[in-house]
């Protein structure tokens, strides 16, 4: 029901609105010296997810303090490992009841307001409404919420961390934007002639994979390679840092990061399976393509824009909370000389 609000057409129609917040990203920097990269692409990704989603503007990118429901929602999924690890109960409870309340007090508002306009845009919240009570939409725009935003937050840290590591694939990168983008705002057929971009957020996305796990289970009892006995319905986790890590499938260098491992020629010859950033079978995520889209679109806007500075050498840390993202990564911006 909802996959036509994330199709190509929907996302065409959505381009204008993520170049938008990709500019108030860039103008925010120009203002700044030194950036959390983590925390600066959380920020764009809820802005886009709330304005091309739900056509609702946090401007994340605008405050330095966050929207009351975001500092809900952040302190809602920075409590989630805590509460699956945890037989003792939550000693943060109380907070965590008041927050979701909240939550879902303003999405309902969001809801009403929405189902009393005569017209409104068509986006994800359109299609919601024509098929499901508010009840069901309500908890749907808050799934959408954490799993718009969180894992392209993550592949775009990933990506940049990377790329300030190596300046060689940067600079074929941004000569890529340079020629495909100029000076023009982004459109629907310019990002989608960004296949480098592309390749370096894919290559990124195998080694730290935003979504480190999916579960599957034999509809028969099993012998996994001839070694493994796996009963029938018994879970099994598919850890995906290192599915993307068989050297059988990627070669000998499985921790180099090379974007040529997905080259249109390299992506034919590889199994479909040994890639699973987005999950796996019917209920791999719904979002892929719109995720891809707009995190290319991102990344390219900055990368025509600024330098990176790694002024601290930076070591990979990885904060895990609902999904993997660097912690503490920090660079400095130079405005690019010939830039827009």
């Amino acid at each position: 029901m909802l996959a036509p609000a994330l199709a190509a057409q929907a996302v065409r129609a959505a381009i204008p609105g993520m170049a938008e917040v990709a500019e108030r990203l860039v103008a925010r920097w120009d203002h700044a010296d030194e950036v959390d990269v983590s925390e600066e692409m959380t920020r764009v990704t809820l802005d886009v997810i709330g304005l091309c989603g739900f056509g609702y503007r946090f401007d994340c990118l605008g405050r330095d303090d966050d929207h009351p429901f975001i500092a809900r929602l952040k302190r809602c999924m920075a409590r989630v490992p805590e509460r699956a690890a945890s037989l003792l109960g939550d000693p943060g409870q109380v907070q965590w009841e008041d927050d979701v309340r909240a939550m879902h007090q303003m999405v309902d508002e969001v809801i009403a307001e929405r189902r009393r306009a005569e017209q409104g845009p068509s986006d994800l919240l359109s299609c919601m409404l024509r098929g499901l009570d508010d009840r069901n939409v309500r908890f749907q725009v808050l799934t959408s919420m954490v799993a718009g935003h969180d894992t392209t937050t993550g592949a775009l840290s990933f990506a940049i961390y990377f790329l300030a590591k190596h300046p060689e694939i940067l600079a074929r990168a941004r000569a890529e934007v340079d020629a495909v983008l100029g000076d023009a705002a982004p459109t629907f057929e310019t990002v989608g002639r960004l296949r480098y971009v592309a390749q370096v957020l894919k290559e990124a996305m195998r080694l730290w994979p935003p979504g480190p796990g999916f579960n599957v289970a034999p509809f028969a009892d099993e012998t996994v390679c001839g070694r493994f006995p796996i009963a029938r319905d018994k879970t099994v986790t598919i850890f995906v840092p290192a599915l993307h890590r068989d050297p059988a499938v990627w070669g000998d260098h499985v921790e180099r990061f090379d974007p040529d491992r997905f080259s249109p020629e390299n992506e034919k010859r590889r199994p479909a399976t040994a890639y699973r950033p987005f999950g796996n079978g019917p209920r791999a995520c719904l979002g892929q393509f719109f995720a891809m889209q707009e995190a290319a679109l991102i990344l390219a806007v900055i990368l025509r824009r600024y330098e990176l500075v790694d002024f601290a050498d930076y070591s990979l840390k990885l904060l895990y909370r609902v999904t993997l993202k660097p912690e503490d990564f920090r660079l400095r911006v130079r405005r690019r000389i010939t830039s827009r």
